[in-house]
C-alpha cells in the first residue's frame, strides 16, 4: 500500500467437491486525484487450466525420461542375453546337453521378456490370446524347479520332487507361458514363506485313480497362513501382496491361469507348519508325434545314435533286461550309423533311436532317417516341442521321444513282426465324417491312393468328442446331413472353426447358393473326384 506498487502472488483453494483451484491474485492501491491511497483493488485470475497443463507437461516429460530409461535397460538386458545365447551355441559341443538346453531356454525367455517389454513401452504391444496346446507337465515342472535350484544355490532351502508312476508322460492342454508363470509364482510364494531360514519345498505330480486329472502340489515348511487368509484365497477374494506375511504374491495371475485352462485350486495351510498349494488340470490326449513305447521283435538290432556318451550309458541300463532278445549297436557319428544301416543285410530287423542335434556333424537325426530310409525309428530329442521338428517327423511317419523322458518309455518285445511294426506312427491327413458307410470307405481309400491316411466317423457327435486329437491343419471333410443326429454339416464345421481348424470342407450331394455357405467353408461335391484329389496337392 505504501509503495504504491501492484502485488502479484499465486494462491490455491478447494472448491465444493474438493478439487484444487489455482489463481493469480493481484492487489493494487486505489488512489484519488491527489495521489493519496484511499483503498485497495483486488483481482483474481483463474489459472487452474494453465497450471494443470503445466503439471501435465512436467509429468509427460518425466514419463518420457522413465520410458527412455526403461527402453535402454531392456536393450542393455537383451544385448548380453543374445551374446550368451550365441556363446552357448558356439560352445554347444563342449556343454552337456542336460545343461545346454535348459540354459538356452532360460536365456531365450529373458530375450522374449525384454522384447515384449520394449514393445509395451513403445506402444507396439498388441495383446493376443495365447493358444492352448498339449504340453508334458512334468518337463515344464522340472525346468522351473531346476531354475529355482540354480537361483537359490547355497541357500538353506532343500528342494525335492516326486513324480508318480506314469505321470511323467502325461499331457495337459494349457496356455504354456501362463502355466509356467503360475508354477513359478507358487514356488516363489513357498520360498518367501521360508523367510530365508532352513526349510524344504516339495513339488509333486500325480494322477487321480480315474486317470482323468493330474494333481500338482507345492508344499513348504514355512510360516503358514492364518485361516482368514486361506479362506480369502479359496473364495477368490482380494489378498494384498505382502512378502513379509508370505502370501498374495502372484495370486491374481495364478487364478487367471487356472480359470483359462479348466483347472482347480486348493490351499491347505497351518500357521507355524507350512502351506500346501494344490493345482489340478484335466489330462488331454497325447499328440500323434509322441512315441508312447518302443516295440521290438526278438532278434532285432537297435541302433542308437547320440553325440553324448552318457546317453548311451542310459540306454544300456534301460535295455539291460532285454539283452537276450535284442542287440544294441551304438554310434556317436551320424555318417558311421548311416553306413551301418545301409549295409545291414536285413533292414526290417533294425530299429533306430537317434538324437536330433548332432553337434558339428553337418547333419541331424532327421537326415540320418532320410538317408537310410529306415521305417522303424524314433527321434529322441530335447527339441521335441519345436513345430518344425514335429512337421519333419510327421512327413517321415516316425515318432518323437523327449530326451529327458527317454528312460520312462516302456520297451515291449514282440513275438511276431506285425506287433513291432505298430510302432510306426500313422500320420492323419484327413478326417471324413460321413454316415453312409460305402461313401465313407471309398473316400478313405481314394485318399490312400494319394499316400494319405484318413480317419473316418459315421456319427458327428462321436467325432466332435475326439476332434481335439487332431492338428489344426488336418483336412476336415464333413457330410451335409446325418441320420439320427440333431447336427448338420454346417453345425459341425462351425464348431471346428471356433476350435481353430482351418481346412474345412462340406462334403455334399447338392449345390448351395453363395450366401448359404460361411466364408470359412469350401464345398466339395461328392461327384467331384478331381476336386477331392486336389485337396492333397
Amino acid at each position: 500500500m505504501k509503495t504504491g506498487k501492484v502485488l502479484s502472488q499465486e494462491e490455491s483453494t478447494k472448491d465444493a467437491v474438493g478439487k484444487t483451484k489455482c489463481f493469480n491474485a493481484f492487489k493494487a492501491p486505489l488512489q484519488d486525484d491527489t495521489g493519496d491511497v484511499v483503498g485497495l483493488v483486488g483481482t483474481l485470475v483463474d489459472t487452474t487450466a494453465e497450471k494443470e497443463a503445466e503439471n501435465l507437461k512436467i509429468e509427460i516429460e518425466g514419463q518420457k525420461i522413465a520410458i527412455q530409461a526403461a527402453t535402454e535397460a531392456s536393450h542393455d538386458i537383451r544385448s548380453p542375453a543374445r551374446t550368451v545365447y550365441s556363446m552357448i551355441d558356439s560352445a554347444a559341443d563342449r556343454i552337456p546337453e542336460d545343461i545346454r538346453v535348459p540354459v538356452r531356454a532360460t536365456v531365450a525367455s529373458i530375450i522374449d521378456i525384454a522384447n515384449s517389454f520394449i514393445d509395451r513401452i513403445q506402444g507396439k504391444f498388441v495383446p493376443t490370446l495365447e493358444e492352448q496346446k498339449p504340453i508334458i507337465a512334468s518337463l515344464d515342472l522340472m525346468q522351473i524347479l531346476g531354475e529355482k535350484r540354480y537361483q537359490h544355490t547355497g541357500s538353506p532351502i532343500n528342494f525335492t520332487e516326486d513324480y508318480a508312476s506314469g505321470s511323467k508322460l502325461v499331457f495337459i492342454k494349457v496356455q504354456q507361458s501362463h502355466f509356467k508363470r503360475m508354477i513359478s509364482n507358487l514356488l516363489n510364494n513357498a520360498i518367501e514363506a521360508l523367510e530365508g531360514k532352513k526349510g524344504s519345498i516339495h513339488l509333486g505330480l500325480g494322477i487321480d485313480d480315474m486317470k482323468k486329472d493330474v494333481k500338482i502340489t507345492i508344499q513348504d515348511t514355512g510360516k503358514g497362513m492364518p485361516k482368514e487368509i486361506v479362506d480369502k484365497i479359496k473364495s477368490g477374494a482380494a489378498v494384498a501382496t505382502d512378502k513379509k506375511e508370505g502370501h498374495g504374491i502372484g495370486l491374481t495371475q495364478i487364478r487367471e491361469a487356472i480359470e483359462r485352462n479348466w483347472g482347480k485350486f486348493d490351499v491347505i495351510s497351518t500357521p507355524g507348519e507350512g502351506t500346501k498349494m494344490i493345482v489340478i488340470f484335466p489330462i488331454t490326449v497325447s499328440p500323434e508325434w509322441l512315441a508312447k513305447d518302443i516295440k521290438l521283435n526278438k532278434g532285432d538290432t537297435v541302433t542308437i545314435l547320440d553325440d553324448d556318451p552318457s546317453i548311451h550309458v542310459n540306454w544300456d541300463t534301460h535295455f539291460k533286461k532285454h539283452t537276450n532278445d535284442v542287440q544294441l549297436k551304438h554310434f556317436i557319428i551320424g555318417k558311421e550309423a548311416i553306413e551301418f544301416i545301409n549295409t545291414f543285410p536285413e533292414k526290417n530287423k533294425l530299429y533306430l533311436l537317434t538324437d536330433y542335434e548332432l553337434m558339428k556333424q553337418g547333419m541331424t537325426g532327421i537326415d540320418v532317417i532320410k538317408q537310410t530310409d529306415i521305417k522303424r525309428a524314433t527321434l529322441v530329442t530335447s527339441h521335441y516341442d519345436e513345430v518344425g521338428v514335429q512337421k519333419l517327423v510327421a512327413e517321415l511317419g516316425v515318432g518323437i521321444l523327449p530326451k529327458d523322458l527317454a528312460m520312462e518309455v516302456s520297451i515291449e518285445i514282440c513275438d511276431n513282426e506285425k506287433c513291432a511294426m505298430t510302432s510306426i506312427i500313422k500320420i492323419i491327413a484327413m478326417v471324413i465324417v460321413e454316415d453312409n458307410e460305402m461313401m465313407r470307405t471309398s473316400t478313405a481309400k481314394a485318399a490312400e491312393t494319394k499316400g494319405k491316411n484318413a480317419d473316418t466317423y459315421g456319427d458327428p457327435d462321436n467325432f466332435l468328442k475326439n476332434a481335439h486329437k487332431y492338428d489344426k491343419n488336418v483336412i476336415m471333410l464333413i457330410d451335409h446331413e446325418f441320420n439320427g443326429s440333431t447336427l448338420n454339416g454346417f453345425d459341425v464345421l462351425k464348431q471346428l472353426h471356433e476350435l481353430g481348424f482351418t481346412r474345412l470342407y462340406l462334403f455334399s450331394g447338392r449345390r448351395f447358393e453363395e450366401n448359404e455357405v460361411p466364408d470359412y467353408v469350401t464345398v466339395i461335391m461328392k461327384t467331384d473326384i478331381d476336386g477331392f484329389m486336389k485337396l492333397f496337392d
